[in-house]
C-alpha cells in the first residue's frame, strides 16, 4: 500500500520516498502544534535536543550535529531562540571557557505542555506494530542513517 501517486520501479527507492514523505507530514503536524508559542519545528528540535541531552546542556557544534544542520544554521536558530528567551548560554562544566546552551523555565514550561501531545501523537501513530517491531524498525532504521552517514553501505564490524 503506497500513498506516492508516484511509481517509481523498484522497492528500495519508494522506501526512501516513503521515509522522506512520512517526516515531511511530521514535520508540518508539528509545526501546526507549535505555532502558538511562536516556535517552529526546527527551534523545537533544538529545545528538545538539549532538554534531552545529558546534563540538559550542549555546544552549538554539538546540537549542529545531532539535528544534521550546518553551523549557520544552528547559529540563527540560537540567535532566535535566545531572543525568544527559551535558551541561555552558560559555563561548561568540562571546560570554563567554552559555553553551552541550558533551556529557560519558558522553555522548560512550554516543552513540558507540548511533550505529552507530542509522544502521544507518536504512540498513536505508532500503534499498530507490536514492541518488537518498534524495536526491529528502530534498527533497522538506524543502519540506513548510518549508511546515510558514511555515503554508502559499509560493514558494522
Amino acid at each position: 500500500m503506497t500513498m506516492s501517486k508516484i511509481k517509481i520501479e523498484g522497492v528500495d527507492i519508494n522506501i526512501i520516498g516513503a521515509m522522506a514523505r512520512s517526516i515531511r507530514f511530521l514535520e508540518k503536524m508539528i509545526t501546526g502544534s507549535v505555532e502558538k508559542y511562536s516556535l517552529t519545528k526546527p527551534q523545537l528540535d533544538v529545545l528538545f535536543v538539549i532538554k534531552y541531552a545529558d546534563g540538559n546542556s550542549l555546544k552549538a557544534t554539538e546540537i549542529a550535529e545531532e539535528l544534521c544542520v550546518s553551523k549557520a544554521n544552528i547559529s540563527g536558530l540560537i540567535a532566535r531562540l535566545e531572543s525568544s528567551n527559551y535558551i541561555q548560554r552558560g559555563v561548561d562544566p568540562e571546560d570554563s571557557r567554552a559555553k553551552v546552551l541550558l533551556l529557560t523555565e519558558k522553555a522548560h514550561v512550554v516543552l513540558n505542555e507540548i511533550s505529552p501531545k507530542y509522544f502521544r501523537m507518536t504512540e498513536d501513530i505508532l500503534e499498530k506494530f507490536s514492541k518488537e517491531e518498534k524495536e526491529k524498525l528502530l534498527e533497522q532504521l538506524e543502519y540506513i542513517e548510518s549508511c546515510m552517514k558514511k555515503g554508502g553501505v559499509h560493514d558494522e564490524k
